[in-house]
């Protein structure tokens, strides 16, 4: 029984891995799509692509080049400096979009189970554990935590490819801030909603297959599968 749970929980964070690294994608992909950009999305990435507004701002840059370049006045200086920080404005929405598609995701899962737990006893259908692995979507933010800081002990440097560091740069806040904070709450909150409703006996069952699982997921999809079917 104990083989059947186990291998059930792997292969659910493995599907669930690929899910929310798509879901994510989409929350870029969405926003950027509602302000005018022709975003595509990939298997780890979303791509702004062309919108009305970047080709207005590259055909005031090729027109006067050169005066902007040596930050020099020239004829529609007012309305490229209104241009590109409408477009500094776009890339923080569209930024934002995936880690707040993530986020919110995982907090209907958690509103879900709270609901199930009033009503019935947590893990007695499919539909439950459905609800507890939208909650875990929460755990991107402390598994991207973990990796930004993992990669300064490997790289000697932060990553600032990341999308709550980007953030907090738009906002002019401290580098890792964001990422921080978010990866603290999710944490907690993981923590939380596996502690609370996995059943005290299949949790350890439930978090040495979920850890294998996710790992597994990351490596199928990203490393794999992903650059294959959406390059």
């Amino acid at each position: 029984m104990k083989t059947k749970f186990a291998i059930i929980i792997y292969c659910s964070f493995i599907l669930f891995t690929v899910i929310g690294t798509l879901s994510h994608e989409f929350g870029h992909f969405i926003v950027g799509r509602y302000l005018g950009s022709k975003t595509s999305i990939h298997y780890g990435s979303t791509s702004w692509g062309r919108s009305d507004l970047n080709d207005k701002i590259m055909k005031i840059y090729s027109a006067n080049k050169v005066a902007i370049d040596a930050k020099k006045e020239f004829p529609q200086k007012r309305e490229f400096e209104i241009l590109t920080a409408q477009s500094s404005k776009n890339s923080f929405w569209m930024t934002l979009g995936g880690p707040l598609q993530t986020m919110i995701t995982g907090t209907i899962g958690v509103l879900l189970i709270l609901h199930i737990k009033k009503r019935h006893k947590f893990a007695s259908n499919l539909s439950h554990w459905f609800c507890l692995f939208l909650a875990l979507f929460w755990l991107r933010q402390p598994t991207n935590l973990t990796s930004w800081i993992l990669g300064k002990s490997f790289n000697g440097r932060y990553s600032t490819n990341a999308d709550e560091i980007r953030l907090a740069q738009y906002l002019e806040l401290p580098q890792g801030i964001i990422m921080w904070i978010t990866g603290i709450i999710g944490l907690i909150t993981a923590g939380y909603v596996i502690l609370k409703f996995v059943p005290k006996v299949k949790l350890r069952t439930f978090v040495f297959s979920g850890f294998l699982g996710g790992i597994s997921g990351y490596i199928l999809w990203l490393k794999i599968l992903g650059p294959i079917i959406l390059p």
